[in-house]
């Protein structure tokens, strides 16, 4: 089994609406271990001003315990923290007034767009990290539109201006809502998908912390080498410090019919 690097889940237990107890993070943990994750970044929502809005001493003070753990269970994985920005205007604000955390110890921040999206929003949250040397990170881009065409021209504009995408592995799969799935092939055949992450909330369940059956799933489609980059080495390289790569992808040869069968199947899998 391949190694993974996981850039977003919600396994900071009771900031969020993901884990809500000590208890749920060690199942978290596990979970994430036994499906071949060895570095996993936990991303709370923070929510300016709003209902989700952790203090950075308390998220310090929770990995140091969630780093406990895993030394006490003697766990073979690597846990950092993070914050998912809710980009609105407070959001923007929260940047502006250097209030967000980035990637523990990188120059990446992780940003989730709240609909209606305003572009200049957008680039205005992006020209405000450039000035602090930071560069966003688009969380789950695919679930932002109504139409992958639109998908597509947007996230050109937003990686032009120096954004990368992450996409969550249920759109990939497609265990999440069918247009999600579109646009995340959409985006991958348009080679502007930087890496895959699960957006875990829970453990067990279909938002689990897992990345082993998207890397086999992309590696079916579009070859070993993209699969790879997609599930550790960009994610290796954000942890690092280091630029991402670009990762051109060649269109799958399978239809819809077989697509749509094969996500049936995979459904099946988790009932």
């Amino acid at each position: 089994m391949s190694s993974f690097v996981d850039t977003h889940s919600h396994g900071i237990y009771a900031v969020d609406d993901g884990v809500q107890d000590a208890e749920g993070t060690l199942r978290f943990l596990h979970i994430a271990v036994n499906h071949g994750t060895r570095l996993l970044f936990m991303t709370p929502h923070v929510l300016n001003g709003g209902k989700y809005h952790p203090s950075k001493a308390l998220l310090k003070q929770r990995m140091e315990h969630i780093k406990a753990m895993i030394a006490e269970h003697h766990l073979p994985v690597e846990g950092r923290r993070g914050v998912e920005v809710y980009l609105d205007q407070a959001g923007l604000e929260l940047i502006i007034n250097k209030g967000h955390l980035p990637y523990q110890n990188t120059r990446y921040v992780l940003v989730e767009f709240v609909p209606p999206y305003d572009q200049n929003l957008i680039l205005d949250a992006m020209h405000e990290l450039r000035l602090q040397n930071q560069t966003m990170i688009i969380a789950h881009p695919e679930r932002y539109f109504t139409d992958a065409k639109v998908c597509v021209e947007t996230a050109k504009r937003w990686v032009a201006e120096g954004a990368f995408l992450s996409v969550n592995r249920t759109s990939i799969i497609g265990v999440s809502k069918p247009q999600a799935h579109h646009n995340a092939l959409a985006l991958l055949e348009a080679g502007l998908v930087h890496m895959v992450a699960s957006d875990a909330h829970h453990a067990p369940g279909r938002r689990e912390p897992r990345l082993d059956d998207v890397h086999e799933r992309l590696a079916q489609w579009y070859g070993a080498s993209v699969a790879e980059v997609l599930c550790s080495t960009n994610p290796q390289r954000l942890a690092d410090n280091q630029p991402l790569l670009s990762v051109p992808v060649s269109r799958h040869p399978w239809d819809k019919t077989v697509r749509r069968f094969r996500q049936h199947q995979y459904r099946k899998t988790l009932q």
